[in-house]
């Protein structure tokens, strides 16, 4: 059985009809995925910034208090630092009071005494005693200088290892977070690929279908040709002619001379 050209049409625009509503559900499919792992992944990123600002926060803190610390520890050394110097001149005072007044004294004696070179050789000892006390409480003065730079120094490494420690890690969710948006790039020109290949093949079936119909197409007007051809010598010899016929008298046929005399003898009602 052969169906009709509109009947095929018919078919095919169905065809191509659910075709693109298939298409576009695909499209809305992918497209709802899309959205969904993008929601997904923005999501991850707001807790992994905010973990990151509660971290910097306390970082921030941690420095803070730091700062405050090493600040005390400074007012604390300084202060520190002013009482020994209050108390070495107040123990040189003291010194240098007991010193004048044994001096007082040793030359109140020396005055009793003869001996003039006992009295000077007993004057150079107690210089000599007094230059050593003068050069051991200087030496004691720079040991505690020297004791706190280097406790200063000692906060200060310990604080930009802790500097650098944090940079690092600053550094590496830099990186992460980098390599995230490549991969989320990655995944979008994959899902883009197979949405571009569906579409091929989906053009591609359609034209497999439209080169099919027009076969079938050309198979039916080449048999209705044929049927035409046919038809036309049985038109020719049997059929009437179409279109309004001249006033010019034309030949009668023998088919209308019969038609003629039956209708003379009274046979029939006449030429139909």
């Amino acid at each position: 059985m052969i169906c009709s050209p509109n009947i095929i049409r018919v078919i095919t625009l169905k065809i191509m009809r659910y075709e693109r509503h298939v298409a576009r559900v695909e499209e809305r499919s992918a497209h709802r995925v899309l959205v969904m792992r993008y929601e997904v992944r923005a999501a991850r990123v707001e807790e992994r910034r905010s973990a990151h600002r509660v971290s910097v926060m306390r970082y921030e803190g941690h420095v803070a208090r730091v700062e405050e610390r090493s600040a005390h520890r400074v007012s604390v050394m300084r202060y520190e630092g002013h009482a020994i110097r209050l108390e070495e001149r107040s123990a040189h005072r003291v010194s240098v009071m007991r010193y004048e007044g044994h001096v007082a004294r040793v030359e109140e004696r020396s005055a009793h005494r003869v001996s003039v070179m006992r009295y000077e050789g007993h004057v150079a000892r107690v210089e000599e005693r007094s230059a050593h006390r003068v050069s051991v409480m200087r030496y004691e003065g720079r040991v505690a200088r020297v004791e706190e730079r280097s406790a200063y120094r000692v906060l200060v490494k310990r604080y930009e290892g802790c500097v650098a420690r944090v940079e690092e890690r600053s550094a590496h969710r830099v990186s992460v977070m980098r390599y995230e948006g490549h991969a989320k790039r990655v995944e979008e020109r994959s899902a883009y690929r197979v949405l571009v290949k569906r579409y091929e093949g989906c053009v591609a079936r359609v034209e497999e279908r439209r080169n099919a119909h027009r076969v079938l197409v050309m198979r039916y007007d080449g048999r209705v040709a044929r049927v035409e051809e046919r038809r036309s010598a049985h038109r020719v010899s049997v059929g009437k002619r179409e279109g309004k016929r001249s006033l010019v008298m034309h030949r009668r046929r023998w088919e209308d001379n019969i038609k003629m005399g039956l209708q003379e003898v009274g046979y029939g009602h006449g030429p139909d």
